[in-house]
């Protein structure tokens, strides 16, 4: 209830042009929460709200926005308030902001920035989505090997507007490349006269075309909230923040649920799932599951043909094929879900290991390995398990299907023994399908839990009835 009164009071504000209090309320409001109130308006609501603010509270604000939310607010914004407020932006926010609109409209509010700004910007536009110079930020304040404590904190001062401000100041050398870094701290308390190279450390970098991914995990396992940007000769380019971190972390685990799932990272990345057509959801969702779909009919082709040679061969030896066979078809979701969950739990664990960069492709064998004794030692747990459990099962009714002892305890040999099988498969494949997608430079999600739950459910539907023909039918001849 209280969301809902406080939602109307902002539309009653928009509607009555209180100028005044839609200033306070974004002064006095975690820019967090002033976001979340803006979800619940109209795009045209959302726009006259935005052109009541003051242009640095509209910038601030308006990086904080969803990409929809931004391309809605520029088309209904006039091109005076475009340059008031887009030249209060970071060029690396900026950047963010023309990738998402038409080029014409980007090619307009270029055009508002100031030269400096728009070299920037261009820089960071020419690396593709994946690779750290799309995220980087530009404006940052470097200081020169030969500058005194003063002078640097003089530098800062001058330029705090312009740049953004940290507690790490990366020191550059007179063809600005990269030599260590500084802190404010260090700036602040050393002596004003002694040089900033005096207290340099080293510091690890990364490179302006180094995948998005990788740098997260360096910034993990750096102890630091930003780290320089340099490019193939060491010269200093930008910085990666801890906030432009989190977003490649969200956005590379967001990715990986959904290739998981079979779902089109795509389609789902720029919008809020309430504010995502139903339209949208239902192409994002349909490629996978017609593919799976299709994958399936191995199984029921599987399922049909030996099934029916099954009954056939014990029709000819004049016992009840049709009530053995019914009994084998009902055991075969249950050993072709659990060998398909335990590839799922593989591609899962060994995906996240991969992205983490835990995972390198000369140490593959040894994955491989590891994962085919896992399955042996699961296989042999669960075996164990279901065949008790299938004793308990079929004592239950004896009398009723079976009237012998023996084909009770063979069918459940059967059943144990292919699940066995199939999760050690299931382990040793899914370790595989990842070993070729990291040789192949394939993302090892989407080759993971759709594609493994397809093939190990034809593999131990295959295994299944290849175990009845081995064990059944010589008993009986």
């Amino acid at each position: 209830m209280e969301q809902k009164n406080k939602n109307y009071d902002i539309k009653k504000m928009i509607v009555e042009k209180d100028l005044y209090s839609i200033r306070k309320f974004v002064d006095d409001t975690p820019i967090e929460k002033v976001v979340e109130e803006l979800e619940e308006l109209n795009d045209l609501e959302v726009s006259l709200f935005f052109r009541f603010l003051r242009t640095e509270k509209a910038s601030e604000l308006f990086s904080h926005l969803t990409e929809e939310q931004q391309h809605t607010i520029i088309q209904n914004l006039t091109k005076k308030e475009i340059a008031d407020f887009i030249n209060e932006l970071y060029s690396d926010e900026i950047a963010d902001v023309l990738e998402v609109l038409p080029p014409e409209m980007a090619k307009t509010i270029l055009l508002t920035v100031d030269k400096e700004t728009r070299a920037k910007v261009n820089q960071i536009l020419q690396f593709s989505d994946d690779e750290v110079g799309s995220v980087m930020s530009v404006d940052i304040i470097s200081l020169n090997l030969n500058l005194t404590n003063k002078e640097a904190l003089e530098l800062i001062k001058r330029k705090r507007e312009e740049s953004e401000i940290g507690q790490f100041y990366y020191i550059v050398d007179d063809k600005n490349r990269l030599q260590g870094f500084t802190t404010l701290e260090e700036l602040v308390f050393s002596q004003k006269d002694t040089p900033i190279s005096n207290k340099m450390k080293s510091i690890i970098s990364v490179k302006t075309k180094q995948l998005k991914s990788e740098a997260a995990n360096i910034f993990a396992s750096a102890d630091y909230s930003t780290l320089p940007v340099v490019d193939d000769n060491g010269v200093l380019i930008g910085m990666l923040t801890s906030n432009d971190v989190i977003d490649i972390i969200q956005d590379e685990a967001s990715e990986d649920i959904y290739k998981a799932a079979g779902i089109s990272f795509e389609a789902q990345s720029t919008t809020s799932y309430l504010k995502t057509t139903i339209i949208s959801i239902v192409k994002s969702r349909i490629f996978w599951l017609l593919i799976l779909m299709i994958g399936s009919t191995l199984s029921q082709l599987i399922i049909q043909s030996l099934n029916q040679i099954l009954e056939n061969k014990l029709d000819q030896l004049k016992i009840a094929g049709a009530t053995i066979s019914s009994v084998l078809v009902a055991l075969i979701p249950v050993t072709s879900a659990t060998s398909g969950n335990a590839g799922s739990q593989s591609t899962s664990t060994l995906t996240r290991a991969a992205s983490l960069g835990e995972l390198k492709k000369d140490r593959m064998k040894e994955v491989i390995i590891k994962e085919t004794t896992v399955g042996l030692v699961l296989g042999l747990i669960l075996a164990i398990a279901n065949f008790i459990r299938l004793l308990i099962y079929y004592m239950a009714y004896n009398g009723i299907l079976f009237k012998e002892t023996k084909f009770l305890i063979l069918i459940s040999i059967v059943s144990s023994i292919s699940l066995l099988i199939s999760i050690i498969l299931s382990k040793l494949l899914g370790s595989v399908i990842l070993t070729i997608a990291l040789k192949t430079k394939r993302d090892p999600a989407v080759m993971s839990a759709p594609l493994i739950t397809t093939i190990i459910d034809a593999l131990s539907t295959l295994i299944f009835f290849g175990l009845a023909f081995a064990i059944l039918i010589p008993i009986f001849l």
